[in-house]
């Protein structure tokens, strides 16, 4: 009887985590034309770097950071996702969101985007079993916590996996519909280049309403139209690598597009990507590109130790420009993993 009296006194907490893929941009391009943002949106999402955040139930109101940095984006986004949540119920609120496992030294803004997804959905989850009404999917917390639409497809990236196009005509919404998505082949690896310390994370609305040239817009979606999606269809790893690589010419030769990444990034980080590339392709990757708007650059490959070998050469590589993360992944064809469990007290740390 006793033993059942203390089994009673056990107190159980219902405990979400999202496990997060990254989402390389392969094209985001728009134009303005009579006022309407006429966009389109290409991802590609991959194992590395994983974003890990859990949610839970707590005495007070928290959030757990690796650093002060971290938690002044992070805090934003939780703020902005609480809120929503408050205006769809007058539930009382105490929890702890922790971060529990993030490549702060790979930051990217499209790597805030994403742990504004996971948090989103941590919180999301979370609630849910309590307000059957809260749908909070990545598209609307997308919305809520303001993502800037350059780095938008990583938005189907995180829910969806894969190889994914969204676009079409904004007028007032931020997050456009997802138009196809396709299983990136899995016989191959990306090799991930992320400079260190070369983001400036600042508003976007001189980005934003920037206008890029008609003809790169054109371009990337004939490319992507005729040779990228094609070969993505047909799981044809060669003639993906080659449009890649196509559409990393095309960017990296553009002064509209140059001159906006700029507002992002230093020269310096520019002419590392650009070198990167030429240096990827000298040492057999099948396509080379940047991850676009972003201090990134990716090769593609069919065999591990030749992905191997290119990640040793692109890190040595990279030490010239002040380092930068060096990862070997895998395609991811499934999207954000959301668990929930119940926990005893005494378990959540």
């Amino acid at each position: 009887a006793k033993n059942s009296k203390e089994a009673e006194k056990i107190e159980v907490l219902p405990h979400s985590i999202v496990k997060s893929p990254w989402g390389i941009n392969v094209a985001s391009t728009w134009t303005i034309e009579n006022n309407y943002l006429n966009f389109i949106g290409i991802g590609l999402a991959v194992e590395r770097p994983e974003t890990i955040v859990k949610a839970y139930y707590s005495d007070n109101v928290e959030l757990e950071c690796p650093s002060e940095n971290l938690r002044s984006i992070a805090d934003r986004y939780l703020k902005a996702v609480d809120a929503e949540i408050t205006e769809k119920s007058d539930l009382r609120r105490k929890y702890k969101v922790e971060i529990e496992q993030i490549i702060e030294s790979a930051m990217t803004h499209g790597s805030k985007l994403i742990l504004g997804l996971a948090i989103g959905q941590a919180m999301n989850r979370l609630y849910s079993m309590r307000l059957t009404h809260l749908k909070l999917i990545p598209e609307k917390i997308a919305e809520i916590i303001e993502a800037p639409y350059p780095w938008i497809s990583k938005v189907y990236s995180f829910r969806f996996g894969g190889f994914v196009i969204s676009g079409g005509r904004l007028n007032g919404k931020r997050v456009p519909p997802l138009l196809v998505r396709y299983n990136f082949p899995e016989n191959c690896f990306i090799v991930l280049g992320i400079l260190k310390k070369e983001v400036k994370f600042q508003d976007f609305p001189e980005i934003e309403n920037a206008n890029l040239e008609k003809r790169l817009s054109e371009e990337i979606n004939w490319i992507t139209l005729v040779r990228l999606l094609p070969a993505v269809i047909e799981q044809n790893v060669v003639e993906i690598g080659k449009a890649l690589s196509e559409i990393g010419r095309i960017i990296l030769s553009n002064k509209s597009y140059l001159n906006l990444c700029q507002k992002l990034m230093s020269s310096s980080a520019m002419e590392a990507i650009k070198e990167s590339t030429r240096l990827l392709l000298e040492r057999g990757a099948l396509g080379a590109s940047q991850s676009m708007f972003e201090p990134v650059v990716y090769g593609l490959v069919d065999e591990l130790k030749k992905g191997e070998a290119l990640s040793d050469s692109l890190k040595k590589f990279l030490e010239d420009y002040g380092g930068g993360e060096v990862l070997l992944t895998k395609p991811n064809n499934s999207g954000a993993v959301i668990h929930y469990t119940i926990l005893k007290k005494n378990e959540v740390r």
